[in-house]
């Protein structure tokens, strides 16, 4: 999770689900933020995790299979209340039995209140800071209240850091060479 949309969870969680997969791992991708994904291609033929959770099909309908398997949920008013009852309970216990690993994209804190009931039901919290977008008081505000709800997430994860805050070192050097994208990245820093 973050505090708002836009941090960068949905790049770091989609290539943390790659990455698993790619050690062997069994994946399960979950977009239940409600921002357009470039990681989403909606098939036609896959329902939306709303209706398995309201009952009107089977999780089958909703995964779509692949190196990572992957389903999305449709931004609505009940989602909060959805993902706070007992088949939002469910869908989390049988992904759980079925994948090693149930990644799950979720909105930011303070733009969606469905965030809290989110990380409820997860194992695992990281928490993205967008370094170069994100004012310390919003940061605040979101960790107050994951909080005020019991909450403490696992890791923090500082994103979009400029290169010049990171020095000179080789390592680095390496790692620009190897991302695609570090170029477009720093043209817009």
């Amino acid at each position: 999770t973050s505090g708002i949309n836009g941090e960068g969870k949905s790049t770091i969680a989609w290539n943390l689900a790659r990455y698993q997969a790619r050690l062997g791992k069994k994946v399960c991708y979950l977009q239940f933020d409600h921002q357009p994904s470039t990681y989403w291609a909606e098939k036609k033929n896959k329902k939306a995790l709303n209706d398995y959770l309201r009952g009107k099909g089977s999780i089958e309908e909703s995964l779509e299979t692949g190196t990572v398997d992957r389903a999305y949920a449709i931004w609505g008013e009940d989602l909060k209340e959805i993902i706070r009852s007992h088949a939002g309970e469910q869908l989390f216990q049988v992904l759980g039995q079925r994948y090693d690993l149930v990644i799950v994209d979720g909105p930011g804190i303070v733009d969606d209140d469905y965030a809290i009931n989110l990380c409820r039901r997860v194992d695992t919290i990281l928490y993205v800071v967008g370094s170069t977008k994100t004012k310390t008081r919003l940061v605040d505000s979101a960790m107050q209240e994951l909080e005020q709800n019991g909450i403490v997430p696992t890791g923090i994860v500082l994103n979009r850091v400029k290169a010049s805050y990171c020095g000179n070192d080789p390592r680095l050097a390496v790692e620009r060479k190897r991302s695609r994208r570090w170029g477009r990245t720093e043209k817009k820093a």
